[in-house]
């Protein structure tokens, strides 16, 4: 008995749980972390984003963004790197302001304190950030250059992965 409560408190496996850990299967997270929290970013990052000049006019970014179907847009500063963030909604306000266009430029409108994923994050993080942030696509960047724009990853992208791998777990348990 006291052998096992020590054990118990010095580890958090018991003998039952110890070789599904050390296969990399946890049994104390959940279902959720254990499927995403094995895969990388890199595995999901999108490569279709528009990049967006972050000394692009107002109005130039309007006619391009009536032309696309992405709801938010990395935009980044004369070397390419990353310097904010614009989602559809930040537009709302400002777009009944037709008059003041012509004197915006897209870097005073965009985010700033952008919340990135770096390819070598799990999924599991980076959709736990996405959540607690409340967004729905974060930019992804190089980990050893974190202004470096790699893609998009979207939070859709990853629900349908997540349920996509769900359904094989189940039609290969069955």
């Amino acid at each position: 008995v006291t052998g096992t409560l020590v054990a118990r408190g010095l580890l958090a496996d018991s003998i039952d749980t110890y070789e599904l850990r050390r296969k990399g299967f946890d049994v104390h997270r959940p279902r959720t972390a254990n499927i995403l929290g094995n895969l990388f970013v890199r595995g999901l990052v999108t490569r279709e984003f528009l990049a967006i000049p972050r000394a692009m006019g107002l109005g130039d970014f309007v006619l391009q963004l009536t032309n696309t179907r992405y709801t938010h847009f990395p935009v980044v500063d004369d070397k390419g790197e990353l310097a904010g963030v614009i989602q559809l909604e930040d537009l709302r306000e400002i777009l009944g302001h037709r008059e003041a266009w012509p004197y915006i430029i897209v870097g005073e409108i965009a985010r700033r304190d952008v919340a990135t994923a770096k390819t070598t994050d799990t999924l599991y993080d980076a959709m736990t950030l996405m959540t607690t942030r409340e967004i729905d696509e974060i930019p992804v960047v190089d980990p050893d250059h974190p202004r470096r724009l790699v893609g998009m990853l979207r939070r859709r992208d990853v629900q349908s992965f997540y349920e996509k791998r769900l359904l094989a777990g189940q039609t290969t348990a069955a």
